[in-house]
């Protein structure tokens, strides 16, 4: 049986930049939630993060009788369905936000991470670009479930960089992969199986690089 979830968000522009390059939806039915974080020193950060939710939130909603369909019968090819058109949305995210920004000079090399959770019967789906991040709250324990599309995260798996290095590093906000920067995007997907009473948490940097976990 499907669980019953609920989803809630709240944003802030914070004391560094004067408007909020953040965007975010939180479907009030509780079948998916998005986070995208507009890419700091670029143009238009702000346009290309809400572009990215609002294209997202289309598709989804567009997906609802398939998402109904798939928790009332799981079954591994309606999950890779799912899996696969969403992938292809966020392709085309990636695509229109490049175009954009290719065709309009003000907002030239705009980009944004992208973080999309989707309900699954009793899974939720994820999908991961950039540094924005998803963690998984169950009895007590956080744990991070994606890994930071960053220059950063990339050497300390290489081992050529320590955690400790690495959480301070300047690369750290140098992504190697966020929508709208070229006309490709690699995107990141995981399936979470859940329990009752789990929380999910999906946040931009301007979370998890002030608080430890």
């Amino acid at each position: 049986m499907a669980l019953v979830t609920s989803a809630v968000m709240q944003s802030d522009v914070g004391m560094v930049r004067p408007r909020n390059e953040d965007a975010a939806y939180a479907d009030p039915q509780g079948r998916f939630a998005i986070v995208a974080d507009g890419m700091g020193g670029h143009g238009a950060g702000d346009v290309a993060s809400a572009m990215a939710v609002e294209l997202l939130r289309g598709h989804l909603e567009g997906e609802a009788d398939r998402l109904a369909a798939y928790a009332r019968a799981p079954r591994p090819a309606g999950r890779e369905a799912i899996a696969a058109r969403l992938r292809i949305a966020i392709e085309a995210a990636n695509q229109a936000v490049y175009d954009r920004s290719v065709r309009e000079p003000d907002k030239h090399q705009m980009g944004t991470t992208l973080e999309v959770m989707v309900m699954c019967g009793d899974e939720a789906l994820i999908a991961h670009v950039g540094d924005s991040r998803t963690y998984l709250l169950r009895e007590g324990l956080l744990t991070q479930l994606t890994e930071d599309h960053s220059v950063a995260e990339a050497m300390r798996r290489a081992g050529t960089l320590d955690d400790a290095t690495a959480a301070v590093s300047p690369m750290r906000s140098v992504l190697s992969n966020a929508i709208g920067v070229t006309p490709t995007v690699t995107v990141e997907l995981l399936a979470v199986a859940l329990q009752p009473g789990d929380r999910l948490l999906m946040c931009s940097d301007g979370l998890h690089d002030y608080f430890t976990r």
